[in-house]
């Protein structure tokens, strides 16, 4: 038999031998890229036989599909064949795509580590800080007092004067200091707006006509007394 038919037998059995995908796309790697051809020993359709390959070169025993099913085992022998010029330019194709496939893979990696970060939040958007000039500060506090009733301007007034807190006269501060203060700022106020108890009492934090009364009651007592 000829050289020609050995080989033309032996792809005929490689392409009807009935195994799996990727054996054969494995093989067939083989065979093109090295120049090796694979035959099956322990099957009935091979054609040859050990002593009728004068070029053994080694012998892959074991063989399996590696699936979970029980794969059946093949004993395969490997013989070295003269490469063609067809087969040294598919040879040297290969080289070349391969080294031209792992430099563009290394210069992908070295690119990807300038790359830009990828955000994990959506962005939180906030207000820049609003500057108010002194004019609109200024003609923001006319508008709020003009609002401001007579009588709640007069208490703010003396207050300043006699060097109390306006919150503590309005609130509920019990000291001697802040309650006689207030007591004579009720008066006043009596006194200057001619005011009912319960106008008088919103202007100090909502008191009641009682409380309003009393602190009246107080220096028109105290009036009486001294004269």
């Amino acid at each position: 038999m000829t050289a020609a038919k050995k080989v033309k037998s032996a792809t005929t059995i490689l392409e009807n031998r009935p195994f799996n995908a990727h054996l054969r796309s494995a093989i067939a790697e083989l065979w093109l890229l090295s120049g090796w051809i694979v035959v099956l020993e322990n099957s009935r359709e091979t054609a040859w036989s050990r002593s009728e390959l004068p070029f053994v070169h080694h012998t892959v025993s074991g063989l399996s599909e590696g699936r979970n099913d029980c794969a059946k085992m093949y004993a395969m022998t490997l013989k070295k064949l003269d490469l063609t010029s067809y087969h040294s330019r598919l040879l040297r194709d290969h080289k070349l795509r391969q080294r031209r496939l792992a430099n563009a893979a290394h210069r992908s990696a070295s690119t990807t580590k300038n790359s830009m970060s990828v955000l994990e939040h959506p962005p939180r958007w906030s207000l820049s800080p609003i500057h108010f000039d002194a004019h609109v500060r200024a003609y923001q506090l006319h508008v709020a007092n003009r609002r401001v009733r007579a009588e709640v301007k007069y208490i703010k007034r003396r207050c300043i004067e006699l060097e109390v807190c306006y919150g503590d006269v309005v609130g509920r501060c019990s000291s001697k200091r802040v309650v006689a203060a207030r007591r004579l700022l009720i008066w006043e106020v009596r006194q200057e707006f001619a005011l009912g108890y319960g106008e008088i009492g919103r202007a100090f934090g909502g008191r009641d006509k009682a409380t309003i009364a009393g602190a009246i009651g107080t220096f028109d007592c105290a009036g009486s007394h001294s004269t």
